[in-house]
């Protein structure tokens, strides 16, 4: 149940329940959820659906995608005495629910239709959102409509994905089982320990069992979160109700959504569980609505975004125009035209970017700051406000393509991840020069046409001063370029491989799309364990070799440090035979970029690299090469045509196996999903804690590798 705060929500939902109607009902904080059940006679058997009542303010919309999502009934409430296109605002939620969920269909009801006529014109609102499969109108005083609204909720019910899906006898005892565990979160182990006295035999199935009772909304689990995936929550809502706590608080607003523990404790005083707690600070971290700003000895835990001040500080421009001022400095940009104006745009994106915080932060952009693998870089994004916003992405430094790539991923892929159905141009600026005082173009290339006229190696022309321009020049860093394509160009130009900055920047790319391709490959199978290392001959007359892993931090892979990680083999090992040829593949990449890029990083403070020949990796690939045990490795370590099938990718289930046996700790690398993909990488207690802020944040050292 959605719609403007006093729209009649809750009314509706009770008179659906058969409950008596209020007229001084007061406005609904956060979500309440509510058994609906359908008798046979408006289904073909008994069902039941749980109503979820969400507050219509503003504030309350982030958390909403707690919940929402393509397998729910979506009911828009409206108040006809409003009128539709003023007070109602179905048109906006309509988008925002096509957004949220492009596939969920969608009654639209109008109230309060016993003294105003709704004026809504339903053939335009089916025209332009065909997800609207029926139009009703209600009066909750005296039952108008109320029964059509049943009939027409259990008619479009019946076709939701999880209705009518026949569940092991097992399953539904896990399921009740669960539902009557007293309190409010149990851990993980006591869950699973729950469905297998309930029947449920292997852990696949408790897992699944688990991810379809979150889908339906009956628990929260997140099984691939680090901080999350140990505990499920028994009772979403009070999730939810905690978390509007937070967002009502004045104080909190008065201190521009700083949250001190001192307000926590107030809001949260009858939790006197400190694991809870945390808990739920995590869970606000997850879905994007805080981050935290915590420390020892440090008052304050948290900023929520939901609650950062309205306007930009006035020493932004000052700070902003010094970001030039660096020798070689010049700006990139990318801007982003929204369709509509949607909840969490650009809050989300300000508090999963936390990690290059300047703590320069507002509720319509932010200043953030990467040290960078080769040079310090600044990015500010603004928003400008609009009903159809334009959210603009600069970033200014001696060598900002890298950066401008992490952060154009995170908030592309945020945007996606939450309003899958939202259509979004994005405008790059001509590079070109153009015919200005100052050097610069005003005229924007359109992001989607630019990727056709490389696909079809043509040029762009900018219609202001009629100067060609390379497509690939101009979505430099803005495209995550295939490994193999990638590797297939550089091959032919080796000889021009010279330290010159377009090539520096083009290799710092190379290394990051080298990682993604590793993350994406990985994610799409189920077994994981870390996927960079190198392997090379030890010794002369005592062969022997030696395995190194890598923490895959992005933008800096690097040999682990102090000498974890490292492991001596009598031989080469007959698992690798399977993964061989990914791992040459991937290594031939970093060859070729990291001798220009490793020592910068180390004068970067980052992380001590070792030089090429030193780190391995060269060692590697030549060893893969000159192995007759693999026949189907051509030049540049890629499959050839005849030996592999079209598609074909690592094997990552050997691999595993051996890593594990070799050592369960990994050398001490940990999983952790980065904040842009959400991709699962392996990384080091350094990359770990710069995920956080503060960065220097300790992490316990007993967390399992896997």
């Amino acid at each position: 149940m959605v719609g403007e705060a006093a729209g009649g929500k809750t009314s509706v939902t009770k008179a659906l329940c058969g409950l008596d109607y209020d007229p001084s009902e007061p406005q609904t904080h956060g979500v309440h959820l509510d058994p609906l059940d359908l008798s046979a006679e408006l289904l073909a058997s008994q069902a039941q659906l749980n109503v979820w009542d969400f507050g219509g303010q503003l504030e309350y919309r982030a958390t909403q995608r707690f919940y929402i999502s393509d397998r729910s009934l979506f009911v828009l409430v409206w108040n006809s005495r409003r009128g539709w296109r003023t007070g109602g605002q179905v048109e906006a939620w309509l988008e925002a629910i096509s957004n949220a969920a492009p596939n969920a269909p969608i009654v639209v009801v109008a109230t309060h239709c016993r003294d105003s006529v709704a004026d809504l014109d339903e053939a335009d609102v089916r025209r332009r959102f065909p997800r609207v499969v029926d139009i009703v109108q209600v009066d909750c005083q005296d039952g108008l409509g109320i029964e059509q609204l049943r009939r027409v909720i259990a008619t479009h019910a019946r076709t939701l994905p999880l209705m009518g899906v026949q569940w092991p006898g097992s399953w539904c005892r896990g399921a009740e089982a669960l539902a009557a565990e007293p309190g409010r979160s149990i851990t993980r182990r006591r869950a699973e320990a729950i469905l297998e006295v309930a029947g449920v035999p292997t852990p696949a199935t408790r897992t699944a069992l688990l991810r379809a009772l979150h889908d339906r909304g009956e628990i929260l689990h997140f099984p691939n979160d680090p901080l999350l995936r140990e505990h499920v929550i028994l009772q979403p809502t009070w999730v939810d109700s905690m978390i509007t706590r937070i967002l009502d608080s004045q104080e909190l607003a008065d201190r521009g959504g700083v949250l001190s523990r001192r307000l926590r404790d107030e809001l949260w005083h009858d939790i006197d569980n400190p694991g809870l707690v945390e808990m739920l600070t995590a869970m606000m971290e997850r879905f994007d609505l805080a981050y935290r700003i915590d420390a020892p000895g440090h008052e304050d835990v948290a900023l929520v975004v939901e609650r950062l001040p309205a306007g930009a500080p006035p020493e932004l421009s000052q700070t902003w125009a010094k970001a030039l001022e660096v020798s070689d400095a010049r700006e990139l940009s990318i801007s982003y035209k929204l369709a509509s104006r949607q909840a969490g745009v650009p809050s989300w994106f300000i508090a999963r970017e936390h990690r290059f915080t300047t703590d320069t932060a507002w509720s319509g952009g932010v200043l953030l700051h990467h040290h960078g693998a080769l040079s310090p870089s600044t990015a500010l994004l603004t928003d400008d406000g609009h009903a159809q916003p334009t959210v603009r992405l600069a970033v200014r430094g001696a060598e900002p393509h890298t950066f401008l790539s992490i952060l154009n991923e995170g908030f592309t892929g945020i945007v996606a991840e939450r309003y899958p159905g939202m259509q979004v141009r994005c405008m790059v600026p001509c590079p070109c020069g153009g015919e200005t005082a100052d050097g610069t173009c005003t005229y924007e290339f359109e992001y989607s046409a630019a990727l056709r006229m490389l696909a079809h190696g043509k040029s762009l022309q900018c219609n202001d001063s009629g100067e060609p321009v390379d497509p690939a020049a101009l979505l430099l860093g803005l495209r995550t370029v295939p490994l193999k394509e990638t590797l297939a160009a550089m091959q032919r130009t080796l000889g021009e491989l010279v330290q010159t900055t377009g090539r520096v920047e083009r290799n710092q790319l190379l290394v990051l799309d080298s990682v993604r391709d590793l993350l994406q490959k990985r994610g799409e199978q189920p077994d994981r364990c870390p996927g960079i290392f190198t392997l090379t001959k030890k010794g002369h007359v005592h062969r022997a070799y030696e395995l190194q892993l890598f923490c895959e931090q992005p933008d800096q892979p690097h040999p682990l440090l102090d000498g974890a990680g490292v492991y001596r083999l009598p031989a080469v090992p007959a698992w690798i035979r399977r993964y061989a040829p990914y791992l040459r593949t991937m290594l031939t990449g970093l060859r070729l970029a990291m001798p220009l890029v490793s020592p910068i990083l180390g004068v970067a403070g980052a992380v001590t690299l070792p030089t090429r020949s030193d780190s391995g990796i060269e060692l590697t690939c030549q060893l893969l090469e000159d192995l007759p045990e693999f026949p189907d490795l051509d030049a540049t370590g890629l499959h050839r045509a005849s030996s592999a099938p079209d598609g074909a990718g690592p094997d990552f289930r050997e691999l595993r196996a051996a890593l594990l046996e070799l050592d369960p700790d990994f050398g001490g690398l940990r999983e952790r999903e980065l904040p842009e993909s959400r991709g699962i990488a392996y990384l080091c207690a350094r990359h770990r804690a710069e995920l956080r802020y503060p960065s220097t944040a300790a992490e316990p050292e007993s967390e399992p590798a896997h």
